[in-house]
């Protein structure tokens, strides 16, 4: 792949869209080849992907992982370069698609590695790099994301009400401040962690957002923070 290229994934027509449309207006994107598999599974680079794309993991069958505000979210400690993330977490994701150039790594998606004991395979962790910091950012899918706890409360793929209330109660009991994006996500910028949503088929569920200290100031403005547009606007898959 040539660096700062990006990979771009898609179903049957939407691929071939993809495609065409990188080709006519020269933006560097690969995509990657695909083929379509009896069973409604598409295979790229060797390896199968179940095409459910709102499949949601059972609690057993997610990567246990927890968070230390502004110093890590499971085995991603906020500094690391990219190629420390990657081998954070070799084994259990794999890359999937990354934007920028080998050492300035914009960011990065890591997939869910096929195991026996996971139906569903697909995009898992996102990461944001900051050029002066190192890893910045740590988003989780809420579809097929680790789960990730804090003080016992789990953060991912939960109903938002429901965590709201037990976020609310957190902060308050530690004396932290709540704040609410314009999109109505809970975060705190004593925490460094937004609690953003995420489309499950006809649901939402929660896709917390965690940041570095130097990100943590306004993590909740959708406009002035450090937190990339980008991910403002993942709602879907």
């Amino acid at each position: 792949m040539t660096p700062g290229s990006e990979v771009v994934r898609g179903y049957g027509h939407q691929a071939k869209l993809a495609s065409a449309s990188s080709q006519a207006n020269g933006l560097g994107i690969i995509l990657a080849p695909l083929a379509v598999e009896a069973g409604g599974s598409y295979a790229t680079g060797g390896w199968n992907v179940a095409t459910d794309v709102w499949g949601v993991l059972d609690e057993a069958q997610r990567l246990p992982w927890s968070f230390t505000p502004f110093e890590c979210v499971g085995p991603l400690k906020f500094g690391m370069t990219h190629d420390q993330v990657r081998a954070a977490v070799d084994g259990v994701l794999s890359i999937g698609v990354s934007q920028g150039y080998a050492g300035s790594e914009v960011w990065a998606e890591f997939d869910l590695e096929q195991r026996p004991d996971a139906r569903f395979s697909g995009p898992a962790v996102t990461v944001y790099y900051d050029q002066s910091i190192g890893l910045a950012g740590v988003a989780v899918n809420a579809l097929r994301g680790p789960q990730v706890t804090l003080a016992e409360i789990r953060l991912v793929g939960q109903v938002p009400s429901r965590l709201e209330d037990q976020f609310t109660d957190y902060l308050t009991v530690h004396g932290k401040e709540l704040r609410y994006s314009q999109s109505a996500d809970p975060c705190s910028s004593h925490l460094g962690l937004a609690l953003r949503v995420q489309r499950a088929g006809d649901l939402v569920l929660s896709r917390p957002v965690m940041v570095t200290e130097a990100w943590a100031d306004r993590c909740w403005d959708t406009s002035e923070g450090c937190i990339p547009e980008k991910e403002w606007k993942t709602f879907e898959w």
